[in-house]
């Protein structure tokens, strides 16, 4: 008895849209030609245009007649058609991209112009806050000083009402008494109209 092992085709699966055939395999244990057992093998991905050189007849006739000049001819002119397409449209993609990106940046650039004039605006508001914050302060310290040198009139002038009214006590004594309870007969020229009689 002779126990021998094969590598066998298990079942051909074609998918015509795209021309892919997977060829799925089976390891078979025989003995004197009888099947004792077998194991999944090796699964074969084969795409058009893949060598078929090596792989068993059954395949290549299989693939061979799905895979004529006429089918590949023309599925290499769908492929290239689909090539063609999904580079216009990543191309179109592209471009949309780039234009999303240059209005993205023209709009950092124009809030950035916003921004520096709003710090500019704020820059002469705080310029001008501060001017009037001096003069305010200037004016303050002008009216503090003006105050200090009206207490000390003030202050002075109360200190000098007693030598003022001491003073005028004194004037007053100088003055020779008037006697009020007769009246004083007017002159001539005081009555027409000349200097007043003393």
């Amino acid at each position: 008895m002779a126990i021998t092992k094969e590598l066998a085709i298990a079942s051909i699966v074609i998918t015509p849209a795209t021309g892919a055939v997977r060829v799925e395999q089976v390891q078979r244990v025989l003995e004197d030609g009888h099947e004792l057992a077998s194991t999944p093998g090796p699964t074969l991905q084969l795409q058009p245009g893949d060598a078929l050189d090596g792989l068993p007849p059954a395949v290549q006739a299989s693939v061979a007649a799905l895979w004529g000049q006429d089918w590949v001819q023309a599925h290499t002119r769908r492929v290239l058609d689909e090539l063609a397409a999904s580079q216009v449209r990543l191309q179109a993609e592209h471009a949309a991209a780039l234009q999303a990106a240059a209005d993205r940046t023209a709009e950092l650039a124009r809030l950035a112009q916003q921004q520096d004039a709003q710090r500019a605006a704020l820059a002469a508001a705080q310029a001008e806050l501060d001017e009037e914050r001096r003069v305010l302060e200037d004016r303050a310290s002008q009216v503090s000083a003006d105050r200090l040198v009206i207490a000390g009139q003030r202050d002075h002038i109360r200190k000098q009402k007693p030598e003022l009214a001491s003073r005028m006590a004194e004037l007053a004594a100088a003055l020779p008494a008037q006697d009020t309870t007769t009246p004083r007969t007017p002159s001539v020229l005081e009555r027409a109209g000349g200097t007043k009689g003393k």
